[in-house]
């Protein structure tokens, strides 16, 4: 299967979690997730570049503290929008804090969005090198039998 028919069955539903109703728990399960991305990134690296990390992270954190939204910011970006709404009006926020907690929320969507785009735009890379190299050994051996034809007609 090429790369391009490949890019047409690919689930653009990247943050629902799989969940069937908004009844089920808030966890989210899907492979790029903001928070199970975070996980391995922090597993990966030594103690100072996690604490870096971890400063940078709490950026939108200490947004969230410093205007009074009692919210965790796994619960702003990993909510679907039903949750997230929900979320807006049981807190009940004015429209300042709506503000915040929405652009907290896009850049959390947009950096699991980029994620998951680079990693399809890799996998489409090696799925093309993969191609490339079934081409290579289709081509070799094409020669190599036009090769022996021409030994026998010759």
């Amino acid at each position: 299967m090429s790369a391009a028919i490949r890019g047409f069955q690919h689930n653009h539903t990247y943050l629902d979690g799989g969940r069937l109703n908004s009844n089920e728990t808030t966890e989210t399960f899907h492979p790029y997730s903001y928070k199970n991305k975070l996980k391995k990134m922090l597993k990966n690296m030594d103690s100072e570049e996690a604490n870096n990390l971890r400063q940078q992270e709490s950026r939108d954190q200490l947004l969230l503290q410093e205007n009074q939204i009692n919210a965790t910011l796994a619960q702003v970006v990993d909510s679907n929008a039903d949750e997230f709404n929900e979320i807006v009006k049981e807190l009940q926020l004015s429209h300042e804090q709506i503000t915040i907690i929405k652009d907290i929320r896009r850049r959390g969507k947009n950096k699991v969005a980029a994620q998951i785009c680079r990693k399809r735009k890799i996998d489409s890379i090696e799925s093309l090198k993969e191609d490339v190299e079934q081409l290579n050994e289709m081509k070799s051996a094409l020669e190599n039998e036009h090769n022996s034809i021409n030994n026998e007609v010759y």
